[in-house]
């Protein structure tokens, strides 16, 4: 009698050996996903954002199909700032383009469409309470991409169409500079931020193109890159000579320039890489988003990738922008509003092996520390055809605080 009740007490402790796991399962995934905390605009679809910062301010800009906001706090609170932008009852707002001065965030441009296939570009001074119509008029076609000069943001570079245009007055005056070559889909420009001259051009078709004259001739630079249609590109404020381009699947760096790249991996294996934000004060931390709502990071130039979970709706990321100065904190533009994961990063930096490594489990705190960053800059993503009107915002909770991130090389 005794054996057979000690046989059946090893059953039961096997048995719940097995299936606790499974059953906790559910609980743990809840843990990671409150790491992400809504950030505002709950259910309106936002297809770009942009964050300008100087000092301690930040200023967040959010494009959707029903306007501009903005939002000044890095909290909940998102004002609509659409007064003087051509803002359809019908139709809202179709924005192109999005780009904010690196030297003054309250100085941002705008390239919407009017309809009827013709775009205009506007500007605000004053973070978003009004702004002002551009006197460039490019004809019909979309525009893809504002690029700013961060040495003196004066110097401005246009990308509609095939067409390249620059302004050397804060967007008072333009000039036709040049043309795409031909069968080339571009999709982002970027200018180096050493040199006004030194442009770089991603296609969706035709890899990277470079130029050394201000755009007035292109050359393709694809050295190393086995996959030529680019999702997006970014350069290293801190290392100029270094670029990451982002394809569907992988991440290639390039160390010179683009005269070469290495593949840094496929940080995802079953999400496609949809958006990439650099941290200017920390070049070997890059921010990717994917197609299914997450966040991968590397803090060693992508030797190795953390996933630091993702939204719970899992919506595909259109734009990452940072705010690591006051806030420490990552914030993703959806087609279910903005979400908000609070950083804190060591300061020190030590190498780590390469491996994808699952997101680690947070705990409740009211605030975040981390080393000061400025803000990264960010491209348009491909907007999504609901209009919705903005929720209004809930109660802001407290965010968590995850574990540290492995530290970058020293």
């Amino acid at each position: 009698m005794a054996i057979k009740r000690a046989r059946k007490i090893q059953t039961i402790v096997a048995l719940l050996s097995f299936l606790l796991p499974l059953l906790l399962l559910p609980y743990l995934f809840r843990i990671r996903d409150t790491s992400w905390r809504t950030s505002g605009l709950s259910g309106v679809p936002v297809v770009d954002l942009v964050a300008g910062q100087a000092q301690d301010q930040v200023i967040f800009y959010a494009a959707s199909v029903g306007g501009i906001y903005r939002n000044a706090s890095g909290e909940l609170v998102w004002e609509p700032a659409n007064t003087g932008l051509p803002l359809n009852p019908l139709r809202g707002l179709t924005v192109s383009a999005m780009a904010v001065d690196p030297q003054d965030p309250l100085h941002a441009y705008l390239a919407v469409s009017l309809g009827q296939g013709e775009s205009a570009l506007y500007q605000t001074t004053d973070g978003g309470e009004s702004w002002s119509r551009l006197p460039w008029t490019p004809g019909e076609g979309i525009t893809q991409a504002i690029a700013i000069f961060p040495g003196d943001g004066r110097v401005l570079y246009i990308l509609h169409e095939r067409r390249v245009f620059r302004s050397d007055d804060a967007g008072r005056s333009w000039r036709f500079v040049s043309f795409i070559p031909e069968g080339v889909e571009a999709r982002h420009l970027l200018v180096s931020h050493q040199n006004a001259d030194l442009l770089y051009l991603a296609s969706a078709n035709a890899g990277v193109l470079r130029s050394t004259d201000g755009g007035s001739s292109w050359q393709i630079i694809n050295e190393g890159l086995k996959d030529h249609r680019i999702v997006q590109i970014a350069i290293s404020p801190l290392t100029p000579q270094r670029l990451y381009v982002v394809t569907r699947q992988e991440v290639y760096r390039s160390d010179d320039g683009g005269v070469s790249w290495i593949s840094i991996g496929r940080p995802s294996e079953t999400a496609e890489l949809t958006a990439i934000a650099l941290d200017p004060e920390r070049p070997g931390i890059v921010y990717l988003g994917t197609s299914d709502g997450r966040v991968l990071v590397t803090t060693n130039a992508g030797r190795s990738w953390v996933d630091m979970g993702g939204t719970p709706n899992q919506e595909p990321i259109y734009a990452i922008a940072l705010a690591p100065r006051a806030q420490a904190s990552v914030h993703v533009a959806t087609a279910d509003g903005i979400w908000r994961y609070t950083l804190s990063l060591p300061p020190e930096a030590t190498p780590a092996p390469p491996a994808i490594v699952a997101a680690p489990t947070a705990t409740a705190t009211a605030t975040a520390t981390m080393t000061p960053r400025p803000t990264a800059t960010q491209t348009r993503r491909s907007t999504p055809a609901p209009s919705a009107t903005p929720s209004p915002s809930p109660t802001a909770t407290p965010t968590p605080t995850p574990t540290p991130l492995p530290p970058p090389p020293p």
